[in-house]
């Protein structure tokens, strides 16, 4: 069997290829509609010709259909790879985000953020299952099942632009990994500064300067970039959790220990700006609709996935909510990212600060490896099949150059997190979930009583927006001030 990558999801070529073969004798009327001309440029390809009406997919058994599982996952294991992922590099630099907003705004919207999240989890996963009976494909990924929303919706507008759609969402999930990569650089580049210096006092500038220890991670960075099996990763993402875990009880020990100040004392809400921050920075950590598809396809019961997001969701919420709330309760106004940055020159806090350099350079090869395999498949028609391999690393090369510009001009986790949680993770989590449900579920079983759906998705999309312009605007406008203030962060003792 030969196979060939399409973004992130394997086709099988010889089946694609009998499949074509099949319906090739097929008129487009008899897949389209019978009075429906559509130019052949916007032709859906075989894999997502309609086979089965909406009220009838709901009997198709895509689980029977997927027969390359040997081990699939229970409920447990798909919380834990949903742990995996939520938990990795992003967490310690919660208690910042509500730094910005202040101690109890954050609270709340960090509860309410992650219910909305989850609920586009599972509604993204609901609508992929209906679409697998439709088209008699057993699995799709985030953009098979954008294309296929469109493709065979009842509108011809909408099935002209399915390419356009499809194109989009992997736009957005490729500058979400690549954003991710600049703030896992930063995160090394401050530790490493911090282990070398071995101060309380935590300055950008200084001799050698923080962008210093960016640039000295370009050779590091690419050497990892250049693995090409994410297999030979995966196994030591798991350790994520741990070490979540740990840092977890590290800063809440500190802070019942050495805290001084009550939690009431601290700032409850602050601006505007703040607020749009931390949501940028919540969204940016507990998004799990990327990894909802792939999760729920090795699931051994993949319609009880609802039941995975809400054990895991909790538990990721409960974990963000302590180490912003008891980071900011300790540190106040002199919180800086990430939060091992404070713990003191101890075997154990030594220990995890080591440890944070190793996991978060593990999950960054991870998330490049994400991103780039989207681009590369676009990447790689240009060039001949000879000379794949000289190509592949010539590109991924000059993304860790693009990465590491980047983080050496913005050195600031804290924005870097609030834009990219902005523009590119509130569209993938609040607005297309929503969009394709309301295309999918649109003949069947229809809008509902009252036009609930339709509700739905005009409210999700209000808050989307609202997110991606209002809170972009002050994400950006955020960082440019930062950037030209320079940043230069001095831990005062006394203001803890």
């Amino acid at each position: 069997m030969k196979y060939r990558a399409r973004g992130t999801q394997v086709y099988n070529v010889e089946e694609i290829r009998k499949t074509e073969h099949e319906n090739i004798a097929e008129p487009v009327s008899t897949v389209l509609g019978s009075k429906l001309k559509i130019p052949a440029q916007f032709r859906p390809p075989a894999r997502f010709s309609e086979k089965n009406k909406p009220k009838e997919a709901a009997y198709y058994d895509f689980r029977s259909a997927r027969t390359n599982l040997p081990r699939p996952n229970g409920i447990v294991g798909s919380v834990l790879h949903i742990l995996t992922y939520g938990l990795g590099a992003g967490i310690p630099n919660m208690h910042v985000a509500y730094r910005e907003s202040g101690i109890w705004t954050g609270l709340v919207l960090n509860v309410i953020l992650c219910v909305l999240v989850g609920h586009c989890s599972c509604i993204l996963v609901r609508s992929a299952q209906k679409m697998y009976g439709r088209v008699q494909i057993p699995n799709l990924s985030y953009q098979d099942l954008a294309e296929a929303s469109l493709l065979l919706s009842p509108w011809r507008c909408l099935r002209k632009c399915a390419r356009a759609f499809r194109y989009l969402v992997e736009l957005t999930l490729a500058l979400h990994c690549f954003g991710s990569c600049c703030v896992f650089v930063i995160m090394i580049a401050r530790n490493l500064k911090d282990l070398v210096e071995g101060t309380e006092y935590f300055r950008d500038d200084g001799d050698p300067p923080l962008t210093v220890y960016i640039i000295s991670l370009v050779i590091p960075c690419t050497a990892v970039c250049m693995v090409t099996n994410l297999k030979n990763l995966a196994p030591f993402a798991i350790i994520a959790n741990f070490y979540a875990a740990a840092v977890l009880l590290c800063t809440m020990w500190y802070c019942l220990k050495y805290g001084r100040k009550n939690p009431l004392d601290r700032k409850g809400y602050k601006n505007v700006m703040g607020v749009f921050e931390f949501v940028g920075m919540c969204l940016f950590v507990s998004e799990t609709a990327s990894i909802a598809l792939p999760i729920e396809k090795n699931m051994d019961k993949p319609r009880e996935f609802h039941r995975v997001i809400l054990l895991a969701m909790p538990i990721l919420t409960a974990m963000t909510m302590a180490i912003g709330f008891f980071g900011v309760w300790h540190y106040g106004d002199n919180s800086v990212p990430p939060i091992l940055l404070h713990f003191p020159f101890k075997p154990i806090p030594i220990q995890l600060k080591v440890f944070l350099c190793l996991i978060v350079y593990v999950i960054y090869a991870t998330t490049f490896f994400i991103g780039f395999d989207i681009l590369w498949f676009y990447l790689k028609k240009m060039h001949l099949a000879a000379h794949y391999s000289l190509y592949e690393r010539l590109y991924r090369i000059i993304l860790v150059c693009i990465v590491i510009s980047i983080s050496y001009y913005c050195p600031n986790i804290s924005t870097i997190m609030g834009v990219v949680g902005t523009s590119c993770t509130a569209p993938f989590l609040f607005l297309y979930p929503p969009f394709i449900e309301l295309i999918v579920d649109w003949e069947y079983p229809g809008l509902g009583r009252f036009r609930w759906r339709l509700i739905k998705f005009i409210v999700f999309f209000i808050i989307s927006i609202v997110i991606i312009v209002v809170g972009t605007y002050y994400n950006v406008h955020a960082a440019h001030i930062k950037v030209r203030q320079g940043h230069v962060h001095t831990v005062d003792p006394d203001e803890m």
